[in-house]
């Protein structure tokens, strides 16, 4: 069967859905004991779901799951990667993701981190693409330095979809 993938933050995983807590299994892939937006896609293509997204990751971990996972895709499969906010950053070396503030004063500008986040994820998708993988994005933030990559999934006209969830608040 083939599979839908999901990668990103909390915007791409049943947040506050699943009592609990997420839970994952040997493989490190999560363990869905509640339906998302996710799920509900995969149902409507008759596809299986790995989710690999977990709320208040940055871009390093996200591109962390999907470098784990790329030998297990199939060109068959649809991959779908929300970056997750572009100012957002969270260190995996470290062993608790809250000590990064204790850090924050070393960071550069946000606007840099920005521009940062923005090429690498730009980068990522496209060459996912080249490398013919069906791979779709979408983003919480404006994507204010890079191009717009193809496969870009956007909410009745608006690339950034917090804009569009700030006026549906009901989602």
């Amino acid at each position: 069967m083939n599979k839908i993938y999901v990668y990103g933050c909390s915007f791409s995983e049943p947040f506050q859905i699943e009592q609990g807590g997420p839970q994952w299994n040997e493989r490190g892939y999560r363990i869905l004991r509640a339906d998302y937006w996710g799920t509900h896609l995969a149902k409507k293509f008759n596809m299986g779901c790995i989710t690999r997204s977990l709320s208040g990751v940055s871009w390093n971990y996200i591109t962390e799951q999907i470098d784990q996972d790329i030998l297990d895709w199939t060109k068959d499969d649809l991959i779908i990667i929300s970056p997750s906010f572009f100012t957002r950053v969270t260190m995996e070396e470290f062993s608790k993701r809250d000590v990064q503030s204790d850090f924050a004063g070393h960071f550069k500008s946000w606007d840099e981190i920005t521009v940062y986040n923005e090429k690498r994820w730009s980068r990522k998708i496209a060459t996912l693409q080249h490398l013919g993988y069906n791979v779709y994005t979408w983003c919480v933030d404006v994507v204010r330095f890079v191009e717009l990559p193809k496969n870009l999934i956007t909410a009745e006209g608006k690339v950034c979809w917090k804009d569009w969830m700030d006026i549906n608040k009901q989602y």
